[in-house]
């Protein structure tokens, strides 16, 4: 289920939901908050029976809504959501308690009954393949992820964990069938590379797991590699850590740090001249390949660590450079969200609202940025292309002055 709707479902307290015709009243916030509250106390049984007692209480309106007599829950609230999708969230909630219980056939029985009232429902989906792990129906694990992945961005990293997973319980047969997948469907991709080295090792089985010690070494040992400017050997061992645990966010910023330089060099190297127009293709290919690559890393970078502004503000920049000008805003605004205070965070956001000739909100976004920074050249470079555009010759030249006093001897650059 998407997060923004298990998030709705946690802040209804006080808002009620009638289903027609019915009558019934559902208020999801004071159901949940009190299912947490048995929670928190470790008082399992009690949480179950709270979520039970609400699912068969609503059990006759899902059935109305799937024979059409109702098609939604109306909330005394400015939105409504589907009464199928609510309690489908409940019977994953209760298949959670269930795994926490050690009963994993009643918590399969929840997550299918969930899916029955939501089939488009992600979180029941999730659920099985986790169940399905456990219970060790590896080939059913598989089936049940490929069938809830497909088109999604992610599809290739959620593919890899489920092939790491099996792997550990020594299933090798079925996680290679994860990571061919992996390799077929991320041709290019930096999962497929990690996909690639980890079927490479399925055929020494006597190497057991790396400790979680070693990767830490092997973690740092690529970050000093990567300061003394040693890149191949600094991605090669980075590599070799998210191969192993995929889901450190701070490696794979490092792995997006590092194709940023690369595409920076490509970049660098055509602006030689003199250059045949062959090589011209090759290094825009190549500079292009690795911007994708960067942006490809700061997407899992943020994917597990959502609070690491520094990597959206970098997904940002790959974005804009791939020409990906909506994704940019997004990923520069929350960047924003999460480093208001930032002068280079907000200077880049400016910029890419002045690209998307949103020029109000970047000349606010950009003064914000220059009281934090009066020093920051790009950001009065940015004001001084802002009130060009808009007419205000006077103050566009006061800004393109700072930016020389900031710089002096470099040129200025004005729309």
């Amino acid at each position: 289920m998407d997060g923004e709707l298990i998030e709705l479902f946690r802040v209804l307290d006080g808002w009620s939901i009638t289903s027609f015709p019915s009558q019934q009243t559902v208020h999801p916030g004071e159901t949940l908050a009190q299912f947490e509250r048995y929670q928190e106390n470790n008082n399992l049984i009690e949480a179950r029976r709270v979520l039970e007692a609400e699912i068969l209480r609503l059990r006759p309106s899902v059935r109305m809504a799937h024979l059409g007599a109702i098609s939604e829950v109306r909330q005394a609230g400015p939105q409504g959501f589907d009464v199928g999708a609510y309690v489908s969230h409940l019977h994953s909630l209760v298949a959670g308690v269930r795994v926490r219980e050690n009963g994993w056939d009643d918590a399969r029985t929840h997550l299918l009954h969930g899916l029955a009232v939501a089939p488009h429902s992600k979180e029941p989906h999730h659920g099985l393949v986790q169940v399905y792990v456990e219970l060790g129906e590896f080939e059913s694990a598989i089936a049940q992820l490929d069938s809830v992945i497909r088109g999604d961005k992610f599809a290739a990293a959620m593919m890899f964990d489920l092939g790491s997973s099996i792997e550990w319980r020594r299933e090798f047969a079925a996680a290679r069938e994860c990571y061919q997948r992996v390799v077929a469907s991320d041709a290019c991709g930096l999962m497929a590379e990690l996909a690639s080295r980890r079927l490479e090792r399925l055929g020494h089985r006597g190497n057991d797991p790396p400790q979680l010690s070693e990767l830490k070494a092997l973690s740092s040992r690529a970050t000093e590699q990567l300061v003394r400017g040693d890149i191949p050997a600094a991605l090669d061992h980075f590599l070799r850590v998210l191969s192993w645990s995929p889901r450190h966010s701070g490696t794979w910023f490092g792995v997006g740090y590092i194709y940023q330089q690369r595409m920076a060099s490509q970049e660098v190297a055509l602006m030689d001249e003199g250059q045949q127009p062959v090589f011209a293709v090759t290094k825009r290919t190549e500079a292009r390949l690795a911007l994708k690559r960067a942006a490809q890393a700061y997407e899992l970078a943020v994917r597990y660590a959502p609070e690491l502004a520094e990597a959206h503000h970098q997904l940002a920049n790959c974005y804009c450079g791939l020409d990906l000008l909506p994704m940019a805003l997004a990923a520069a605004r929350k960047a924003a969200e999460l480093e208001p205070s930032s002068s280079p965070v907000l200077s880049d956001l400016g910029g890419i609202l002045v690209a998307n000739d949103d020029l109000d909100e970047a000349e606010l976004v950009c003064t914000k940025a220059a009281s934090i920074d009066p020093n920051d050249r790009i950001v009065q470079w940015h004001l001084a292309r802002i009130l060009s555009r808009r007419g205000k010759r006077n103050e566009a030249d006061r800004h393109s002055a700072r930016q020389a006093q900031a710089f002096p001897g470099a040129p200025i650059t004005k729309e």
